[in-house]
């Protein structure tokens, strides 16, 4: 995590958002609900 923490601190939005949809889409169905359960209860930034 401190990784991807460190790599998102030098990324430009459109890699965050290339980066994001990219590694949803290779989740696991179980993991990718269990994702949206944890985006979904937040407030955005």
């Amino acid at each position: 995590m401190d990784e991807a923490a460190f790599w998102a601190d030098l990324a430009e939005p459109e890699e965050h958002e290339a980066y994001c949809f990219a590694s949803f889409a290779a989740m696991p169905p179980q993991r990718q609900a269990a994702f949206l359960n944890f985006v979904q209860g937040r407030q955005a930034a």
